[in-house]
């Protein structure tokens, strides 16, 4: 191991948390965050094939996977007590104060007026 590997795997080992004791409400919120994580990343791989690929989309397994995420998201939603009508109105919010035109631009995008400084 390289001086370098071991200060950073010093440091990982530092840092890193122990085992602690979950509530069965921190245990849900993170079963649902790495659960919405995971199927993201399932969906993603799906388009990755037809995009990068050239693969014909698999609209019926990319389905499944965005059904899982708004499963998993649904489950945040509960444990914390979020209803989605309220996700949707701050998203729209959000994206209206973003985009104060009503369409894509490069500038507004990055300038993100909906952002604090």
């Amino acid at each position: 191991m390289t001086k370098t590997d071991a200060g950073f795997m010093k440091l990982v080992n530092d840092l890193a948390c122990g085992p602690r004791d979950l509530s069965p409400e921190q245990f849900n919120l993170l079963h649902s965050a790495l659960g919405f994580v995971g199927e993201a990343a399932e969906a993603a791989d799906w388009v990755k094939k037809h995009v990068v690929y050239g693969q014909p989309l698999n609209r019926v397994e990319l389905i499944k996977e965005m059904g899982d995420a708004e499963f998993y998201f649904a489950m945040m939603r509960r444990e914390l007590g979020i209803e989605r009508e309220e996700v949707l109105a701050v998203v729209q919010e959000k994206l209206a104060a973003r985009y104060p035109a009503g369409t894509f631009t490069q500038k507004d995008s990055v300038e993100r007026k909906d952002e604090d400084a």
